[in-house]
């Protein structure tokens, strides 16, 4: 069986509403419509019940992520006449402007403007849609402002190597993490002033229009991976060194780089550093993703964080003190 087998046989699992959604709405979202900056899966609260929007489109205004649209889909065909109350109800939670009710097919797509109040929004003409220049407002990355959300993000990267490539955990953990790194090459080039534009982007035109091909901005990436591995040559030097005739690279298909590239451009790892309680964000996430990948099958347990601050707040080690430790085991 080979791995398109594999992906084939992930997707033939799929419900039909999330086939639309994957297939048709976010491409239609992203390339048509020019938006880059969507959540899937998100929370809503209703008291103690909580629903999920298929998808959120967001603006930014002060490095903030605002919903913007509610998108609710549905499959082919499947569109019930008051299936807009559903949608209606998660935009007015999420305060969102519009909302979309849509089977993914060219006359499937109905828009709303969100009212007020329950059964008050109004049904809007294609002309009056709004397209992705409504958003825009320079090129600012967004900051990951908690644990959740960064982690619901990475998830869906990984979400996409596993559905469009087949992979097992530990195989997609290691792209996401070489994806990541030259992420972050790329941001940490711009904030050095070693280049004028981000390279880890989708390229559009003045209109929002995708301008850019699959290949191209995959040859971009794994450029970007190849200099990271130049700039800090220990990180992958051992791995390269262990089996000689193996250069490490990213390896995946050039539509799974393209979709996690438009995941994760209009945000920032760089500058994503704390919480407000104080949490460190890239490490914590990368905590949560090693344990779903390698525990279990390896055997390897990782020290809940409540009782790593505790003997860290006893020990109170010093800036200068050193710490030996037999049985620390990969130091994670």
């Amino acid at each position: 069986m080979t791995l398109n087998d594999i992906s084939d046989q992930v997707r033939a699992k799929l419900k039909p509403e999330d086939k639309v959604k994957q297939e048709r709405v976010i491409p239609y979202l992203r390339d048509v419509l020019g938006y880059k900056l969507m959540d899937f899966e998100v929370p809503v609260k209703f008291g103690r019940m909580t629903m999920f929007a298929d998808v959120v489109i967001f603006i930014v205004k002060q490095n903030r992520r605002i919903p913007y649209i509610v998108v609710d889909c549905r499959a082919e065909g499947k569109i019930k006449t008051d299936d807009w109350l559903q949608a209606e109800s998660y935009a007015q939670r999420l305060r969102t402007p519009f909302f979309i009710v849509t089977d993914g097919t060219k006359e499937g797509w109905y828009w709303y403007r969100t009212g007020e109040r329950q059964g008050e929004s109004m049904q809007i003409k294609s002309e009056l849609v709004p397209h992705a220049e409504v958003q825009k407002e320079g090129k600012t990355l967004i900051k990951f402002e908690d644990l959740q959300s960064l982690s619901r993000i990475i998830q869906q990267c990984n979400d996409i190597i596993r559905n469009e490539e087949g992979r097992d955990p530990a195989e997609s953990f290691d792209e996401m993490s070489k994806l990541l790194f030259a992420k972050m090459k790329d941001e940490r080039d711009v904030k050095k002033g070693r280049k004028r534009e981000s390279e880890f982007e989708i390229r559009t035109d003045e209109r929002g229009r995708v301008i850019d091909t699959i290949s191209s901005l995959a040859d971009r990436v794994k450029r970007l991976f190849d200099e990271a591995k130049e700039d800090y040559p220990k990180i992958y030097s051992e791995v390269e060194l262990k089996s000689a005739k193996k250069i490490v690279a990213i390896n995946l298909k050039d539509n799974t780089i393209g979709q996690i590239v438009g995941i994760l451009e209009p945000y920032t790892l760089l500058e994503t550093e704390t919480d407000k309680h104080g949490v460190d964000l890239k490490g914590s996430m990368f905590e949560i993703l090693l344990k779903g990948t390698f525990r279990g099958p390896l055997g390897q347990f990782f020290t809940p964080r409540e009782i790593i601050d505790f003997m860290v707040e006893m020990i109170d080690p010093k800036d200068d003190e050193l710490v030996l430790d037999p049985g620390c085991g990969s130091g994670g």
